[in-house]
């Protein structure tokens, strides 16, 4: 199995080996041939999983140096994993086997070859003071170095079989062979695109719901050029498209509520006037000594019926539909308005709205005690001018089509 040698230092490339051949442009401290590109580029292929093994290694220092390999906190039992009967204080590391490591440098080079750099004096492998055996490795005409030993084993047989595979694949390894299963992170994933950076922003919610924020990713990602990216399974539709469409939903959604806001606050400053004219309209109502005071002797105040002592007339009517029903009837008539609005207030309906239609207006009782102060002042007037044929014409004229209560309320 001997190899032959290429010229150089035994160290090779200080380049990684790519996956074109083209020796000429390549800028390699040796000179190849594409056929050892070819074999070197083929010796570090991913192995498939099925030729990948469990390795233990035991993780308790105390079991370690326990004379049987298990201390007095832990014990030993048949691992599922590895096979191995070892102390359950242990973990394991993937590793390719001897037989595949093999294989594998059959497969690139049927001319591999490896020889120990120390011998002793009958010609055999050296061990230094550790155990441990250095070799030389050539494959493809490159050499590189590797160390082997067998941790906790014996001298022996089995021992050296085990130093011997574990230098090959220490040494297989500084070609690049099983280095993925060294190495913390994927060597053969592909690097990330550009666009990724912008694609993991949108992931996040808070970026995704502002449109400051989602602006500002817009911005950068025109600045790198990355707004035509393709959306996986977007559709089609690129980068700047998404943000785009996110961008118009989100000022749509701040528009209607600006708009709801403001509907909002029309609504309090609706009601604030409405409660103001309702104050108003209960101060109205209350009596005022100071108006009863210029009231001319022997005249009866405007805002109150003279008590008759007679029953109601209204005595059957039982609802708030029946009373809005009567004061159609009654409206120009302030003594039967009066009589209505007691029957109103003893079955609760005065408090009931004027107009069904608006709830929130002025309520029944308020647009009848308004309707009945305005019908009593008319006759006041009529009375203190002397003119009441005139006055009462007039008065006809202008409510000969009458009113109901929810005039009012409007």
């Amino acid at each position: 199995m001997a190899g032959t040698k290429a010229a150089g230092t035994a160290g090779g490339s200080t380049q990684r080996t790519p996956k074109h051949l083209d020796a000429a442009a390549s800028g390699y401290t040796l000179d190849l041939t594409p056929a050892q590109l070819a074999g070197l580029a083929k010796l570090r292929e991913p192995f498939p999983p099925e030729a990948i093994a469990k390795r233990p290694t035991i993780s308790c220092s105390g079991c370690r140096d326990a004379k049987d390999k298990v201390c007095s906190s832990h014990s030993k039992s048949a691992c599922r994993d590895c096979g191995q009967y070892i102390t359950t204080a242990h973990k394991h590391l993937d590793y390719v086997g001897h037989a595949e490591a093999t294989d594998r440098l059959l497969e690139v080079d049927p001319t591999w070859n490896w020889e120990p750099m120390a011998k002793d004096a009958n010609g055999l492998p050296l061990l230094d003071v550790d155990g441990g055996m250095w070799i030389t490795l050539t494959v493809c005409g490159m050499t590189r170095k590797g160390y082997g030993d067998a941790v906790g084993k014996r001298a022996g047989t089995t021992a050296t079989k085990e130093i011997i595979g574990d230098a090959l694949r220490n040494a297989a390894m500084r070609f690049g062979m099983a280095l993925d299963l060294w190495a913390k992170t994927d060597l053969h994933a592909e690097p990330p695109h550009p666009a990724e950076p912008f694609m993991d922003a949108l992931r996040d919610q808070r970026v995704w719901s502002s449109s400051e924020w989602l602006a500002g990713v817009r911005r950068e990602a025109e600045e790198a050029g990355q707004l035509d990216f393709v959306v996986p399974r977007g559709g089609g539709k690129t980068l700047g498209d998404v943000i785009d469409a996110q961008l118009a939903v989100l000022e749509d959604a701040a528009q209607r509520y600006a708009e709801m806001k403001l509907e909002k606050e029309e609504e309090q400053r609706r009601r604030v006037e409405e409660r103001a004219a309702a104050v108003a309209q209960v101060a109205s109502e209350r009596p005022d000594p100071t108006r009863q005071s210029r009231t001319p002797a022997g005249q009866q105040p405007p805002t109150s019926a003279p008590p008759t002592g007679k029953p109601s007339p209204y005595e059957h009517l039982k609802t708030t539909a029946d009373i809005r029903t009567a004061c159609g009837e009654v409206w120009l008539d302030p003594d039967a308005l009066q009589s209505l609005l007691d029957r109103a207030t003893q079955i609760g309906a005065a408090s009931a709205p004027a107009d069904p239609n608006k709830p929130r207006g002025v309520s029944l009782g308020g647009a009848m005690r308004t309707q009945i102060e305005a019908l009593r002042r008319a006759q006041a007037q009529r009375a203190s001018t002397g003119q009441a044929s005139d006055a009462a014409h007039q008065y006809a004229n202008q409510h000969e089509e009458g009113r109901d209560p929810g005039d009012l309320a409007g």
